[in-house]
């Protein structure tokens, strides 16, 4: 529907979108001793967890687009 509105791009690839969201997700989890170590953040900290994620649906949203 969004690509026929033109909201969206039609040249999306679903399995692209799929993989990327997957990615995101389990690079969190797999990664949760790992990053606060290298970068000193706290994965735990509910701002910090709120601005990754809206980070990660601009993300998404901003390649899905039609600009």
């Amino acid at each position: 529907r969004g690509i026929d509105e033109g909201i969206f791009r039609s040249d999306i690839d679903i399995n692209e979108i799929v993989f990327a969201i997957n990615m995101f997700a389990f690079s969190y989890f797999s990664n949760t001793y790992t990053m606060p170590k290298l970068i000193e953040i706290n994965l735990n900290d509910a701002e910090a967890r709120k601005r990754r994620s809206a980070m990660v649906a601009d993300m998404i949203i901003g390649y899905l687009k039609n600009i």
